[in-house]
């Protein structure tokens, strides 16, 4: 499953743990534990969701509630 995860996260775009937890038809709970095996390992990056959003001129204020969401993406290669 991390594997298929891993996968999942090189070919597409940054992804919230909501997304992830649907493409792999598991719980939030269970899809974050495999985020953070990957975050740890070097595979992936998590990443404050405001640092992808375009909304409020890209001055955060914390209306939206949106800070508290992450976002994940694989780690490129260099």
């Amino acid at each position: 499953m991390l594997a298929n995860l891993r996968d999942h996260l090189r070919q597409s775009r940054p992804c919230t743990l909501s997304e992830i937890a649907a493409h792999l038809d598991i719980e939030p709970g269970t899809a974050e534990g495999l985020l953070e095996v990957l975050v740890h390992r070097g595979d992936a990056l998590r990443e404050p969701f405001t640092s992808h959003c375009g909304g409020c001129g890209g001055a955060c204020s914390g209306a939206c509630d949106l800070q508290s969401l992450a976002i994940y993406r694989a780690r490129r290669e260099t």
